[in-house]
C-alpha cells in the first residue's frame, strides 16, 4: 500500500514543518555529497533529498493548485504563494521511514550542474532540497488544506512536471556535451572546442548523418532536442552559464543561445505559429535522459556505463587526422586537438599555414586555406576501433 492509498483512505498522516527536522531527528534526513556542488542559489545547509513531491501555489481565492516550477527569464524565485509537499529520504545509516513534510518559506531553485549530483535543486530558510520522484498520483483533499478542486482531478505533479522535466534533460544533455572530460584527463578538451561555436555548429556536428547512422548506432540520432532548444534557448543559457570557465558570455555557444532567444521572443511577438505549438515535452524527456544515462531527476542509472556524447566528433577527428598525412608527428590526443582546432590545448604548438575545422553545415572535416577543400567523409575501415 502506498503513501497515497493511505491518504486516500482518510487515514491520519502527520505532517512535519522544517523547524522540527533538526530538533526532533538530528541529521537522520540530511544527505552528503559526493563533490562540490555546482549551481547559483547559494551553499545553505544541510542537503536533503525530496520524493513523492508535489509543489502547490496559492491563487487569488487562497485555494491551492498544483503548479509548475517558477521558471520566468533572469528569475527563479518564488514568490510566498507557493509550498512544497513530499517526504524526506533517510541518509541510509538509520532504519527510519521517510517523513512527510510541509515547506513553506521557499526562496529559490537551480539546477546541481555536477556529474555525480545533478538534479534540480529548491532552496528554503532552512536546508536545500533536492526534487526526486514527482507525486505520481491525484492528490487527495488529505494532501494539503484548501486544495482547489481542480487540484484534486486527474492530474498529477508527474505529468504537470513533464514540461520542466524537459527542459532539465535538454540542459543536461548540453552539459555533458560541453563538460564531457577525455580519458580523466585534458578536461577542457571537448570544452574548448564547443565554446567557439554556436549551438547549431554543434548540434550538426554531432548528428550522425544515414551513413554514420548504419556504423555507429550507439550515436544517438540527434545530441539533444534542436525543437525544444528552440524555445527554451534563454532558459538553457541562464542555466549553463559560467558552470565551466570558458562558458561566459562572450564564447560563442552563449551568444548563439542569446540570438535563439531574440529570435524566439521576435517570432513569439509576430505570431508566429511555430512558437505556440504543442511540443512533446515527455518524448523529449525521455528521449534526453536515453541519451544522458540518467533517471527523471538527474542521478547516473546504477551500472550503466556513462555515456560519451562527443563519441563521433572523436570518429571524425580520428579519420581526418589518418588522412592528414602531411601532419608532423604528435601524439594522438594532440593531433586530435591540432585537427579541431583547438591549438591551446597543452602543448601551446601552433600552425601557422593551415586551419582545420568542422564545417558548420555539415559534421564532415573540411581542411583550409584550399581553395576548394573536399570534405573528408567518414570511412568506416579507417576508424574500426571504434565500431
Amino acid at each position: 500500500m502506498n503513501r497515497a492509498q493511505v491518504s486516500s483512505e482518510g487515514n491520519k498522516i502527520e505532517v512535519f514543518t522544517e523547524d522540527r527536522i533538526k530538533q526532533e531527528f538530528g541529521k537522520v534526513y540530511d544527505q552528503t555529497l559526493e563533490e562540490h556542488r555546482a549551481d547559483d542559489i547559494g551553499f545553505a545547509e544541510p542537503i536533503r533529498h525530496l520524493s513523492d513531491w508535489f509543489l502547490l501555489y496559492r491563487n487569488s481565492d487562497s485555494k491551492k493548485e498544483l503548479a509548475v516550477i517558477p521558471h520566468s527569464k533572469n528569475s527563479t524565485n518564488f514568490s510566498s504563494r507557493y509550498e512544497l509537499h513530499g517526504y524526506l529520504e533517510p541518509n541510509g545509516k538509520t532504519s527510519h521511514s521517510p517523513l512527510p513534510i510541509a515547506i513553506h518559506e521557499l526562496k529559490a531553485w537551480s539546477i546541481d550542474r555536477t556529474d555525480s549530483s545533478r538534479g534540480i535543486i529548491i532552496l528554503s530558510n532552512f536546508a536545500r532540497y533536492r526534487l526526486k520522484c514527482p507525486r505520481q498520483t491525484p492528490l487527495t483533499i488529505n494532501d494539503a488544506p484548501d486544495l482547489h478542486e481542480s487540484a484534486l482531478g486527474s492530474l498529477t505533479m508527474e505529468q504537470v512536471h513533464y514540461r520542466m522535466r524537459a527542459m532539465f534533460g535538454l540542459v543536461s544533455n548540453i552539459l555533458d556535451i560541453l563538460g564531457e572530460k577525455l580519458n580523466g584527463a585534458m578536461d577542457s578538451y571537448y570544452t574548448r572546442i564547443h565554446v567557439r561555436r554556436t549551438p547549431i555548429d554543434v548540434y550538426t556536428m554531432l548528428k550522425p548523418n544515414q551513413e554514420q547512422q548504419v556504423f555507429y548506432p550507439e550515436v544517438p540520432l540527434e545530441p539533444f532536442d534542436m525543437n525544444l532548444l528552440k524555445h527554451c534557448a534563454g532558459f538553457v543559457r541562464d542555466h549553463i552559464l559560467q558552470f565551466h570557465p570558458m562558458v561566459t558570455q562572450d564564447c560563442e555557444f552563449i551568444k548563439g543561445l542569446d540570438e535563439m532567444a531574440a529570435e524566439f521572443k521576435a517570432a513569439r511577438k509576430a505570431k508566429q505559429p511555430w512558437t505556440t505549438a504543442s511540443l512533446d515535452y515527455l518524448r523529449s524527456a525521455l528521449d534526453a535522459e536515453r541519451r544522458s544515462g540518467r533517471t527523471p531527476s538527474g542521478e547516473r542509472i546504477p551500472g550503466k556505463e556513462p555515456p560519451h556524447p562527443n563519441k563521433l566528433l572523436d570518429i571524425l577527428a580520428e579519420s581526418a587526422s589518418s588522412k592528414a598525412v602531411s601532419l608532423p608527428p604528435q601524439t594522438e590526443q594532440v593531433a586530435k586537438s591540432k585537427i579541431l582546432g583547438s591549438h591551446d590545448i597543452h602543448d601551446n604548438h601552433k600552425y601557422k599555414n593551415r586551419t582545420e575545422e568542422f564545417s558548420p553545415v555539415s559534421n564532415t572535416l573540411s581542411t583550409t586555406p584550399a581553395k576548394n577543400p573536399k570534405p573528408i567523409i567518414l570511412c568506416p575501415s579507417s576508424c574500426s576501433r571504434h565500431s
